[in-house]
């Protein structure tokens, strides 16, 4: 309680789930065990390098070559490149 009051009082806004909120989070938990299972389990990781190139070959693959049933089969790039994400409320102008 008295780490929480000093951040309110320094004006900071706390972001919490409510007790039971595990659904809110459903999406980046996948993407890191996804992360976790497909590519640094897969290689013998020593240094900060070897790290930054691995999963940066991984998430360039997810991104780009990997098609995900939530996109419609789409990659993320297809699904964000241009057009309104799938699941994102559409605005629309009359």
């Amino acid at each position: 309680m008295a780490f929480t009051g000093r951040v309110w009082e320094a004006g900071i806004r706390i972001s919490m789930n409510d007790r039971g909120g595990c659904m809110d989070n459903i999406f980046i938990e996948r993407l890191w065990r996804s992360l976790k299972c497909e590519a640094v389990c897969l290689h013998d990781i020593a240094d900060g390098f070897t790290a930054w190139r691995v999963i940066g070959d991984w998430i360039g693959f997810y991104d780009a070559q990997s098609p995900h049933s939530a996109l419609q089969g789409r990659t993320p790039a297809e699904a964000y490149q241009g057009e309104t994400p799938v699941g994102a409320p559409l605005v629309l102008t009359i």
